[in-house]
């Protein structure tokens, strides 16, 4: 009556297990965070249908965009305006074909060039087997795709230049042939 604690109920439980997976899950955050803050990559989520949820930091950092800003369809701002559709139809078709790839150029914020990136996706799949979300990542192939072009046009004038000294060749054995 004069609010005196004259005893206390409780249970105690062991939650040693549960501490321990706790301390676990942590570590793997831990390394997923490394992972994916150490890889040159640009890293991002999205929605079954485009609409980004997270971008990484080396996507922010490489084209400026904050997050707030590179979410939903704002990360298609960074793409030149030329290849924005076919990122939009990259999209349109990954659902069915369970995979997002196309090639586009993407503005660097501080030199303001574009460069070349190859964009892959692939689906996050619930227990009803459909696309809960997407993982992807754009990687840097504007090397490549230079090469490429030098490659081309070397193939280009090499062609022309045996054409040329075919002619040559030709006219020469004409020559012989009235000389003869």
């Amino acid at each position: 009556p004069d609010g005196t604690v004259l005893r206390i109920g409780g249970v105690g439980q062991d939650v040693t297990e549960l501490k321990r997976i706790e301390a676990a899950l942590r570590e793997e955050e831990a390394r997923q965070r490394a992972l994916v803050e150490g890889i040159p990559q640009l890293l991002w989520r999205s929605d079954e249908g485009g609409l980004w949820t997270w971008s990484s930091p080396q996507w922010r950092d490489y084209t400026g965009q904050g997050e707030a800003r590179s979410l939903g369809w704002g990360w298609l701002d960074a793409l030149h305006p030329e290849d924005r559709d076919i990122a939009r139809e990259a999209w349109r078709k990954a659902g069915p074909a369970g995979l997002l790839q196309f090639d586009s150029r993407i503005r660097h914020a501080t030199s303001g060039r574009y460069a070349w990136f190859q964009t892959r996706g692939l689906p996050v799949r619930g227990d009803d087997g459909r696309a809960a979300e997407w993982i992807g990542s754009c990687t840097d192939i504007d090397d490549q795709v230079h090469v490429r072009e030098v490659l081309a046009r070397a193939g280009e004038e090499l062609e022309a230049r045996v054409a040329e000294r075919t002619a040559e060749l030709m006219a020469t054995e004409e020559s012989l042939r009235q000389a003869q």
